[in-house]
Order: structure tokens, then sequence, then C-alpha cells
């Protein structure tokens, strides 16, 4: 425990790790800018252009009117007319409403969950980040080096390190969490709106849950891929090129290989579920040159999603774990 409060002190004296802070922080505030914005309610320039479609749409709805009563008329008065079609030329227009063509000031319930939902990615990054650069600064400036002469045993270090960065964005992660929501919140509040039910907030909760739990993942893998390739260039080289080779092209030049991709599990985690299609082909037993084919829909659940992330998780430690312990620090 000892070792590791140190080196939960060491992460918060990292430069770095406070202007990733900073970034997301301001990512956050910028939602609640969005909220304000999209909470407004509407302009005179707005209501105006809602009234002229309303009333263009009243006009087309008059001239239909009269060509149905006519219809009916005509309809009625020929006793070769079959009922069911004299009753549905009878029945009339159904008139148009002027609140229909209103902007309506968006709710709480439309705009929030919507904001937290976009922090996914931020926060991930973020924790990413932090991780690779808390570890890879280690190397950098050689104080892996003069930390192992404190601390010789290489497992207790990595583990140590890596509970650090995992521990230590958890309160990045709920300041800008807590930054969308009350921010909103209080936008909402200003403008005399309700801010939803309990139920809402519940959701909101368990979704901000789920993005915690994903970032911490993050931030693990982070540092374990610095244990293992120490540069923080490296660490970004390897993310690029799996982020283009498999989770971009490999999907679109083989389908089902999306199954395999970790952002698909990602969603799967946080929404709760992520599904994909495929286009399966067969011969077409009629004609054997032709091909019959279907689109199958694959779903992925929130546990499968979650027992793959910490499986890659863990599967990077050990890693790093691996190389840490053979390779030469200097």
């Amino acid at each position: 425990m000892r070792l590791l409060r140190t080196e939960l002190e060491r992460f918060r004296c990292r430069a770095v790790l406070w202007l990733v802070t900073g970034l997301l922080l301001l990512t956050a505030v910028g939602y609640v800018i969005l909220a304000v914005d999209r909470s407004a309610p509407p302009g005179p320039a707005d209501v105006a252009a809602g009234h002229a479609s309303y009333q263009s749409v009243v006009d087309g709805w008059e001239r239909a009117s009269e060509q149905a009563a006519q219809l009916c008329a005509e309809l009625t008065e020929d006793p070769t007319s079959d009922p069911e079609t004299v009753d549905l030329a009878c029945s009339g227009l159904p008139a148009p409403r002027l609140e229909d063509y209103l902007p309506m000031q968006a709710a709480f319930e439309d705009v929030i969950p919507e904001s937290l939902a976009g922090m996914t990615i931020p926060l991930a990054v973020a924790a990413l980040a932090m991780g690779v650069s808390f570890v890879a600064a280690e190397f950098a400036t050689g104080s892996m080096g003069t930390w192992l002469t404190f601390v010789p045993g290489r497992g207790r270090v990595l583990a140590s390190k890596t509970a650090a960065a995992a521990l230590g964005v958890v309160p990045v992660l709920v300041a800008a969490q807590v930054t969308v929501l009350l921010g909103g919140a209080g936008v909402f509040l200003v403008r005399g709106l309700p801010l939803g039910d309990a139920v809402l907030w519940s959701d909101l909760a368990v979704l901000a849950g789920r993005q915690t739990v994903l970032a911490v993942l993050a931030a693990v893998a982070g540092a374990a891929l610095a244990f293992a390739l120490r540069h923080a260039a490296a660490v970004t080289g390897v993310l690029v090129w799996w982020f283009v080779a498999v989770e971009v092209t490999l999907p679109v030049v083989l389908p089902r290989a999306r199954s395999a991709t970790l952002v698909l599990h990602a969603q799967a985690w946080v929404e709760r579920i992520a599904s994909f299609s495929v286009d399966e082909c067969a011969p077409d037993p009629a004609d054997p040159a032709l091909q019959l084919c279907t689109t199958v829909v694959h779903t992925v659940g929130a546990s499968q999603g979650l027992v793959v992330l910490v499986a890659v998780a863990v599967a990077l430690v050990g890693l790093g774990l691996l190389v840490f312990r053979r390779r030469d620090v200097a």
C-alpha cells in the first residue's frame, strides 16, 4: 500500500497528465455549452418559419378537403358505389395542427444523455494517454532505473504503477462526467425546464459507471503497452496501426472479422448491446449460377464485451511484465 500511495503521488505530479485533464474537462465544458444552445427557446425567426410552413400546409389541406367533399358527394349519389369506398372518401382529412410545425425547445432527456454518451471516446482516450505517458516518462527520464534500486522487485513496480494509473484516472473521469451532468442540469434548471425522473438519472449513473470501467481498462492497457514498448511514440504507432488495420480496414475486407474488433466490444459494454450485419450468400437451388444473399445480424452483449476487454487488458499486462522482467531498463 505504501508503494501504491507513492506511485499515486508521482502520478499526480506529472505535468502532462494535468494537460490531458484540462483537455478532457474542456471537452466536458463544450458539451455544457452545447446544452445551452440546444435548450434555448426558439427565436422569432424560427417561430415565423413554423407559422409559414403551417399556413402552407393548411392551404393545401383546404384544397384537398374541397376535392374530397366533391368526391364524397359524387359517390354518395351513385347507387353503385361501394360502401367502404364511400366511407373512406367521406371520412375527411385530418386538419394540420400548429404545434406540429412550431420549433420545440429541447428537453433534458433529449440532450444530456446524448452529451454524456458523447464523452465515452474522450474519456477512454484520455485515460489511455494518461496510462501511457505515466509509465513511458519513467523510462524516458531514466527514473525507472533509479526507482528499481529502491524497489528491486520488477513485478511489484509494474503492479504498483499499473494500479496507480488505473486509480489515478478515476477522479479525472468523474470530474468530467460530473461537469457534463451537473452543468447540463444547471442549464435546464436556470431555464425552468424539468430535469427528468429518477429512472433517467439511474440510467445516467449506470452509463457513467460503464464509461468509467472502460476508461480504467484503457489506462491499464496504456500502462502495460508502455512497459512493453517503453516509448510513447512507439505505443502511439502501434495504436494507430491497430486502429487503421484492425478496427477500420479488416471489417471492410472481411465483414465477419468485425466481431474481433475492440470498438465493437467497447460499444457493447457501454451501450449494453452492439450489433453488426453480414451478408451470407449461397447458390440459388433453382439456378446454381446465381447467388441468394440474406443479411444476418449478429449481436454482442454487455457481458461478452466486458470479458473481451478485460482479457485484452490482462494479456497486455502479461506482455508488459514479460518484457519488463527480461529486458534491461537502461
